[in-house]
């Protein structure tokens, strides 16, 4: 069965917006971590959450689900976002959509890698002081770019993550895309702390950006083990975004 135009046009502003938020937050803050990025995609996808009736009379329900953190496949996370996207005609399902989400962040080229680990959760909001961080280094102007050059930190070719998500394929035929979370443009410049106040956006040029595994594993092909890719390895890659389809 065809999806009418409105439903496939609603479906696209929720996912924009989404993009939208997540692009904002890391403009605004460049070093945001990558729980961070992922919990204001869900807040915002949150937002649409209730069923919608669109004029061609189909009911569209998009949910989402937080996966980071758990360990679901040989001991490692496949996805740290699931959606399932829900279509309904005439009362009945006719079609559902499951998405899983692993996402990754642009590290500005002036940061090394930088994410929650488990130590964080258990010292809870004493990580946020840091006794051998002085005032004037907290306070002090530190400029963060986003270029070709900057890379996915998180992102290691053939560690033992980017294996988990090629064996979860190959073994359970269901597709895991890479979300990877850029500011709205590149080259993009900031410097912290902020002497003006962001600016709302009310679209992006990039911003957050879905790659099938596959693709992306196929594009890194080649690359040493452990290499991190750039901002440049990937910017070419423009899968056919589809909702036609099983």
């Amino acid at each position: 069965m065809i999806i009418p135009d409105d439903v496939k046009s609603w479906v696209r502003s929720v996912f924009r917006a989404c993009n939208v938020c997540t692009a904002e937050r890391l403009m605004t803050m460049p070093n945001t971590h990558e729980t961070a990025l992922d919990q204001a995609f869900i807040t915002e996808a949150a937002k649409f959450s209730a069923p919608v009736r669109l004029p061609s009379t189909w009911i569209v329900r998009i949910d989402t689900h937080f996966l980071g953190g758990g360990r679901h496949f040989n001991e490692w996370e496949v996805a740290d976002i699931g959606v399932l996207i829900q279509f309904r005609c005439a009362g009945k399902l006719v079609k559902s959509k499951v998405l899983l989400l692993q996402s990754k962040r642009l590290y500005p080229t002036e940061q090394d890698f930088d994410e929650d680990e488990p130590e964080d959760y258990r010292i809870g909001f004493m990580r946020l002081f840091r006794e051998d961080t002085s005032f004037g280094e907290i306070t002090k102007v530190r400029k963060f770019r986003f270029e070709d050059t900057s890379r996915n930190q998180a992102l290691k070719v053939d560690d033992r993550q980017y294996k988990v998500v090629a064996a979860y394929e190959k073994q359970h035929k269901i597709p895991v895309c890479y979300l990877l979370y850029h500011p709205g443009v590149v080259p993009f410049e900031a410097e912290i702390p902020r002497t003006t106040a962001p600016q709302p956006m009310s679209a992006v040029e990039i911003g957050a950006r879905v790659l099938p595994a596959h693709q992306l594993h196929k594009a890194l092909k080649g690359k040493p083990d452990g290499y991190v890719p750039k901002y440049a390895d990937v910017k070419g890659l423009k899968p056919s975004p589809k909702i036609e389809g099983g």
